[in-house]
């Protein structure tokens, strides 16, 4: 069973009533996950809305139609009587007045009720604006004449909207916005700058969500100041504010609000967590949910979450202040582990249809609560279908990435290569197979990367420690030149022995954790798997490196 004709399965069940916990949750990880799937479940109840009330309509009209009688109406024999005289004809009984007919109202009220709840459901999915703990998101107003705008848009790139009441349109540059009206960044390489009043700037990086608040906020030193406000949603942005007298900018997410008076620094928001990175300058920090208030200093960091108090460190020079961005030209499939439930990984590069792997035993893994999946007994996790978009990508470049964050976790007592990662669709058949060898007598980790030929020599970096994350990279460019990194250093290369892509089978899955036929286990913490279409370069290698895992409240990086 293909996976869209099992979300159709779990909403048929789901219409009559018939799922259990297990499967709500699953069906309840769809929507909130497969726009397809909450498309198919508001389509599918809309139907059942639509039949329940015609059916019903149709079985009241039934109830009242009284018997019709008719003359060509069949009725039993009887037997002929003789003739006898005429008899006077009985006057004719009056007309009973005629009752008018009960419709049934509580068919229609029940679909009425139903399709509102759609309509709340679908709008809480796709609903990009999360309230303030404790506060109103501002509203959007149409402009008004005299009306001033907010902000202003100073440039773009890649696909940005803005939304204004129930009209999203794309941004332009130098366009005006008004308090309510929300700027999102789309496409994977989408940005946008917008000025905040006349002191703040603010850059939004690709995939974030900010709206426009009110410039009139009150403030505790007096009853009111010129203020700019806006709301961040999600993403990473990054805000310049100029010191100027009689202005105060804020700037609120889910979990904190930063009151700035001059300064430069960076506010990435999260699911969890909001992590604001100083870089010059002073803020008041305020965590909206411990309603905690303390100050935040050049050269520090913070965190703050829903759940727990601030978090605020002391300057590290072991990593700089602002994460760098992983790289994302030439991506084709990448997988975060962040899903938290259910046994589906969710490919969420973007690009083309995404390649999403199940899981064949759920009691062999764990979901981490920071964010990955630890893999406990031997399962398999792999593509139901064939990675097709990564096949004809690499046989059209001859070249490919395959980028891991593992944390190895057991030590076997047989030496033998364990498949963290393989393309292959039947044993001793592999395109390419990233693994590990180590064993109870070399607890040291070895990392392996193997192609399909049988005298091919293999990719071999030796001696890595057991237990800590890792960051294991291959590449091989189209003139066949491959390099194996571990945690952002080459550790092994080789020229002219590459992968042959023209002998990759279109019916390859994609498989973790095992060899196909489940012979070699590999058991540890999944962090994020990542797949190009091109070679990646030194510097990139060591950007994706540099950049981390992003978990939910933190950056891990060995």
């Amino acid at each position: 069973m293909s996976e869209s004709e099992h979300i159709a399965e779990l909403i048929r069940r789901h219409i009559e009533g018939l799922l259990t916990d297990s499967e709500r949750e699953e069906l309840e990880l769809y929507l909130d996950l497969d726009r397809e799937a909450r498309r198919a479940f508001v389509r599918e109840m809309k139907l059942h809305a639509s039949l329940s009330i015609y059916l019903r309509s149709v079985g009241a009209r039934k109830a009242a139609k009284p018997a019709a009688t008719s003359s060509h109406a069949i009725v039993p024999h009887r037997k002929r009587r003789l003739a006898t005289a005429p008899r006077a004809l009985p006057l004719p009984r009056p007309a009973a007045p005629r009752q008018p007919r009960r419709l049934s109202w509580w068919p229609a009220a029940i679909a009425a009720a139903l399709l509102v709840g759609i309509g709340f459901l679908v709008n809480a999915h796709f609903s990009a604006l999360r309230p303030i703990p404790g506060a109103e998101a501002p509203v959007a107003q149409a402009p008004t004449p005299g009306r001033q705008p907010a902000a202003f848009v100073q440039r773009i790139s890649g696909q940005v909207y803005v939304t204004s009441g129930l009209d999203q349109k794309p941004a332009v540059p130098a366009q005006e916005l008004y308090a309510g009206d929300k700027i999102m960044t789309v496409s994977a390489d989408a940005a946008a700058t917008i000025v905040l009043g006349a002191t703040a700037q603010l850059e939004l990086r690709a995939g974030s969500s900010l709206t426009v608040g009110d410039s009139a906020v009150p403030d505790s030193a007096t009853a009111w100041l010129r203020n700019n406000h806006a709301f961040i949603q999600s993403g990473t942005v990054l805000a310049d504010v100029t010191r100027a007298a009689g202005t105060q900018t804020i700037l609120t997410t889910p979990h904190a609000e930063v009151d700035v008076v001059g300064t430069r620094f960076a506010l990435e928001v999260a699911t969890e967590s909001t992590r604001v990175d100083m870089q010059s300058g002073r803020v008041q920090l305020r965590n909206t949910a411990t309603d905690e208030s303390l100050p935040l200093d050049e050269g520090h960091y913070a965190l703050l979450s829903s759940y727990r108090t601030v978090v605020v460190a002391k300057p590290s020079f072991e990593r700089p202040p602002m994460r760098p961005e992983r790289v994302r030209e030439g991506l084709l499939a990448l997988y975060t582990f962040q899903e938290g439930k259910g046994f589906t990984v969710r490919d969420v590069s973007g690009r083309g249809a995404p390649l999403n792997l199940h899981v064949t035993d759920w009691k062999a893994v764990r979901w981490l609560p920071e964010g990955g999946l630890a893999v406990e007994r031997p399962a398999t996790i792999a593509s139901p279908t064939s990675a097709g978009k990564i096949i004809d990508a690499c046989r059209r470049n001859r070249a490919v990435t395959v980028e891991l964050w593992i944390t190895p976790r057991y030590v076997p007592k047989k030496c033998m290569m364990r498949h963290v990662l393989t393309f292959k669709n039947k044993p001793h058949t592999a395109s390419l197979t990233l693994g590990m060898r180590h064993c109870q007598h070399n607890p040291q980790c070895t990392y392996e990367a193997a192609r399909q030929m049988a005298k091919a020599k293999t990719l071999k970096a030796r001696d890595f420690p057991f237990g800590q994350i890792t960051h294991v990279v291959y590449t091989q460019d189209a003139g066949g030149a491959q390099r194996l990194y571990v945690n952002g250093c080459v550790r092994a290369q080789q020229s002219n022995e590459g992968l042959d892509f023209a002998n990759w089978s279109y019916g390859t899955p994609l498989t973790l954790a095992n060899e196909v036929d489940g012979t070699s286990p590999w058991l540890g913490d999944y962090h994020l798997v990542a797949v190009y279409d091109r070679a990646l370069k030194y510097q990139e290698v060591k950007q994706n490196y540099e950049a981390g895992v992003v978990k939910h409240d933190a950056v891990a990086r060995r």
